[in-house]
């Protein structure tokens, strides 16, 4: 399903289409998204829920975002669809579209936008606490990190403590060079002390990607 709020889509010059993390549930982004887009009310909230939850929650996948993508089919390809699905909901509407998520709501945005953010059209996207989905030897060359298109004129933000338990340092580089390679406008950021949470500085960032470069 997909939760929405804020501006009415014939209002909406922007949608912010928001990934919930594990355990988390899609009206808590929607809290998030009404921070990010706090006095903006040209802003339309849209927030897909992870098959299969409850009300105290969802997973989109089951193991580590670091697992072998096989690992976490089929829940990963259904995950990405009901991605995919929130975005195209809004784009009959004619609206920028900025993609983002929290922690594993984060790998997956960060994941369809490698995948599919030319085809879609996204302006903007986001991923706090979270890094692109697979297994690699670190070096960024790994197969699985090869996206067809390109992202160029997209901006792309990103930030995660560099002692984060969950999202390892070599990950979020890994994720700024692959996003720069297919020629996003990058800003990925390591902040030492953050933890596994969201700070002001980042939502900040992120209410700055609601407006056109």
């Amino acid at each position: 399903s997909i939760r929405t709020a804020g501006a009415p889509f014939r209002d909406a010059s922007t949608a912010l289409v928001l990934v919930h993390g594990r355990g988390a549930t899609a009206e808590g982004m929607l809290v998030l998204g009404a921070e990010i887009a706090r006095d903006r009310p040209d802003v339309v909230l849209v927030a897909p829920e992870a098959p299969g939850s409850t009300p105290s929650g969802g997973t989109w996948y089951p193991h580590s975002f670091l697992a072998p993508l096989a690992s976490n089919e089929p829940h990963l390809s259904a995950a990405i669809a009901a991605v995919v699905e929130a975005i195209e909901s809004v784009q009959a509407a004619g609206v920028r579209v900025v993609l983002g998520g929290f922690s594993q709501g984060a790998c997956l945005a960060l994941e369809v936008a490698a995948r599919h953010g030319a085809a879609l059209g996204i302006a903007a996207a986001f991923g706090l606490s979270g890094a692109l989905i697979g297994t690699s030897n670190g070096d960024g060359g790994a197969a699985e990190f090869s996206y067809d298109g390109r992202l160029d004129g997209v901006r792309v933000f990103a930030a995660c403590d560099p002692t984060d338990a969950h999202v390892p340092r070599a990950r979020t580089v890994l994720t700024a060079g692959v996003f720069e390679r297919l020629g996003a406008q990058t800003d990925v950021r390591l902040v030492p002390g953050l933890g596994h949470s969201i700070s002001a500085d980042e939502i900040a960032a992120v209410r700055a990607l609601l407006d056109p470069a």
